[in-house]
Order: structure tokens, then C-alpha cells, then sequence
């Protein structure tokens, strides 16, 4: 894409502050993953969570690891800023009670790791197939099970991860507002 996606502005904010923005009514504390290269760009921002050294430059298993490490007894709910049409309804779903221990993920012909809320039991897990050279949190998903969610609206949960497809999405916000 050529940028850091957290900073592209969909909203009139970089887009970790519109979704800091849009879910601070219902989540008070809100962290920042990041790769220790964003730190300068990120110095000003309270509440970030470079990478640790151990997990450092293997995609976002490294940043879900590294806050699992900072937070080891408390759920991870997991969104990316690929996610631009992302709405609060779709973050609180992740955070239904499913009466069980298992994480939740959306799932859409494959699981969304950038849209799933991790339960702590499944830190072992994630950091057994870290070991293992296994890096795929897509992959890791499917093998734990998780209770998996379907969007209302396929194209709030459609990653960006091209400039046409930026472009795309921002004649359609347009169009919206």
C-alpha cells in the first residue's frame, strides 16, 4: 500500500483515532499495538504497545503476542486498521457472551484475526505455534475454534490493502456523507 494503514485518513482523523474515537464510549482503555519503527511517529499517543523483541517482525502475531505479554490474564480484543467501514455494532458482537471460553473471530470464506477478540486461555497456544515458526494467526485461529461471527454488511469488515481499493472506499464514504 505504501503507507502505514493506521495513518490513512478515512474520517477526517488517521484512522487508530477514528476507531479510538468511535469505540472509547464502550471500551475506557483503549492500547495501540505497534512495530518499535512507529514509535517516533507514535511518542505523543498514551496507551502504545511496541512489539517486544521476542515476537518483533512477524505481522500482527507479533503485536497480539507482545500485548498478551503485557496483559497475560486479560482478553485481547483485536482490531486492525485495514477495517475503514468498521462500525461499533461490529466491534461489541466480537464481545457477546457466548457462554463459553472460546475466542471469536469474524469469518468471511476465512477468519479475520484483525477482527477477533483473543480469550487469554488461547495465549499458550498462540505462543506454542509462534515457536513452532507458525505465524499465521489465520491459520492459528483455525485450529482453536473460535465462536465465529458473520457480518450484516460484508463490506464493513473488506480490509483495504491496495490504493485502489482506497480510492474505492473513499468515493464510496463520499457518497455516504
Amino acid at each position: 500500500m505504501g503507507a502505514d494503514k493506521c495513518f490513512l485518513n478515512y474520517h477526517g482523523l488517521p484512522q487508530y483515532l477514528h476507531l479510538q474515537k468511535l469505540l472509547k464510549p464502550y471500551f475506557p482503555e483503549i492500547y495501540f499495538s505497534i512495530r518499535k519503527e512507529q514509535l517516533t511517529a507514535f511518542s505523543s499517543v498514551e496507551n502504545i504497545i511496541p512489539d517486544l523483541e521476542l515476537y518483533a517482525g512477524h505481522g500482527p502475531i507479533s503485536g497480539l503476542l507482545s500485548c498478551a505479554s503485557t496483559f497475560p490474564d486479560h482478553n485481547i480484543l483485536f482490531i486492525g486498521c485495514d477495517y475503514p467501514l468498521i462500525n461499533v455494532d461490529d466491534v461489541l458482537k466480537l464481545t457477546t457472551d457466548f457462554k463459553n471460553d472460546n475466542s471469536s473471530a469474524y469469518f468471511n470464506e476465512f477468519y479475520e484475526p484483525l477482527l477477533a477478540l483473543y480469550k487469554h486461555q488461547c495465549f499458550v497456544l498462540l505462543r506454542t505455534e509462534f515457536t513452532k515458526g507458525n505465524f499465521s494467526l489465520q491459520k492459528i485461529l483455525a485450529q482453536m475454534n473460535p465462536n465465529k461471527l458473520q457480518a450484516e454488511d460484508k463490506r464493513r469488515l473488506k480490509s483495504i490493502d491496495t490504493k485502489e481499493e482506497f480510492n474505492k472506499v473513499m468515493a464510496e464514504i463520499h457518497k455516504i456523507t
